[in-house]
Order: structure tokens, then sequence, then C-alpha cells
């Protein structure tokens, strides 16, 4: 019976960190979507169709290989009207990726959640 309890008490948490993320991706997606962000913005994602899907906003993945000149190289082709930003979020990767490092390092910040373990960033690039 502790051991079922113990693995009871594991999926329940599980389960909570898990909507925290999905909780903090959905409130990434209101600000790409809200009037902060003009309609004409290019983001850049690895979740391209939900994004799309919330935001009705131009957009594309990552780069690969992942590297802020790869990077730049996208935004480049797209020669977008409006601004491009980057969106992180740990709906399906790890807060520690490299991915996250090099955008703290490199862009400003305009939008970040955190909740519990759900993380989600939104980086200016231009």
């Amino acid at each position: 019976t502790l051991f079922v309890s113990f693995g009871y008490f594991l999926k329940n948490e599980q389960a909570k960190s898990a909507n925290k993320a999905f909780i903090c991706f959905k409130e990434g997606n209101k600000f790409l979507k809200s009037n902060e962000i003009s309609d004409n913005a290019f983001i850049i994602t690895n979740q391209s169709p939900i994004v799309y899907y919330y935001t009705q906003k131009k957009n594309n993945i990552y780069p690969e290989p992942w590297s802020i000149k790869n990077l730049n190289e996208v935004v480049a082709k797209q020669k977008a009207i409006g601004r491009s930003y980057v969106y992180f979020s740990n709906y399906d990767m790890d807060v520690k990726s490299e991915i996250k490092k090099d955008l703290d390092n490199s862009f400003k910040k305009v939008f970040e959640c955190k909740k519990d373990w759900g993380y989600s960033a939104v980086y200016q690039l231009q």
C-alpha cells in the first residue's frame, strides 16, 4: 500500500507539473497574440503549428542545427515587416537547454512566465 500511495503521489505531481508548463505555454501565446506584438511580427519557436493556432502570426521553427548565427539567417530570409521574436517554452524542452542560455545572453526578454516547473519567455530580436 505504501508503494501504491507513493506511485499515486508521483503521478499526481507529474500531472500538476505538466499542467504548469502548459499554463506558461498558453500565457506566452496570449502575450504574442496581444496588442503588444504587431500582427505582422515574425515568431521563431519549437512549436510552430500550435503557436500559429493560438496567435495567427507568421512563424517558423528553430533552426537546425541551433546557433544564434543560424537563427539570424532564418530571420533575414523572412524579410519580416514587423519585429521578430523567439518564443521559448518548456512545454516540451528543458529550461536548462543551450537554446535558452543563448537567448538569455543575446536578446532582450520581453515576456516571462514562471509557475513552479512551468516556464516560457519571449525574446525580441530586432
